[in-house]
């Protein structure tokens, strides 16, 4: 037998074409591969920006016409304010609640109607306090509260009644004395 004494020119090219093969898989697995990943990641990213950045443009661009609408809704909302307050004059609106109570069937006793007033957390809006002494029955003050419940200018703050009997109506009902106060709201600019 013959002893060895190296490798020869074939089996040193194997070994030489697997340490390449063996290197570059390592390369692929711990360098290519998450450098590929890292930037499909950044890719993903700039499209995102990229996309944001659009939408940033045209929000810019549409600046001048989100002004000009918010310009608009001012003047409509300064007009609609002033033919609030010019049509519902404090007696138009002591007229509009004496309406509605006796819509309801109840007789208005007394009225005293306050000027408008801003209240301190809702600077945006004028509230109009007014304080009734009605003549009615129970079942008519709970209409009435569900009818305001559904009126968005008309709030009642405080309901008190007295169960003592004050006098017969037409059909032998007796009324109840009930004091109610309304706040009317009103926007402002």
């Amino acid at each position: 037998m013959q002893e060895r004494k190296g490798f020869t020119k074939r089996e040193k090219r194997l070994l030489l074409l697997m340490a390449v093969v063996g290197f570059s898989a390592l390369m692929i697995v711990y360098v290519i591969l998450p450098f590929f990943n890292r930037l499909q990641d950044e890719n993903d990213r700039y499209s995102e920006l990229t996309f944001e950045q659009m939408q940033m443009q045209m929000l810019f661009m549409r600046a001048p016409v989100i002004h000009n609408e918010h310009a608009d809704a001012l003047q409509q909302l300064e007009a609609a304010r002033e033919r609030f307050l010019n049509e519902a004059h404090i007696s138009e609106i002591g007229r509009m609640l004496t309406a509605l109570c006796e819509a309801h069937n109840l007789n208005v006793i007394n009225q005293q109607l306050a000027s408008p007033v801003v209240p301190e957390e809702f600077d945006a809006f004028l509230v109009m306090p007014v304080t009734m002494t009605l003549n009615g029955m129970y079942d008519d003050l709970n209409r009435l509260l569900d009818t305001v419940y559904n009126i968005e200018y008309l709030r009642i703050t405080r309901v008190s009644f007295n169960m003592n009997r004050t006098e017969e109506d037409l059909w032998g009902r007796y009324l109840e004395r009930v004091s109610v106060s309304f706040e009317v709201i009103m926007m402002q600019v």
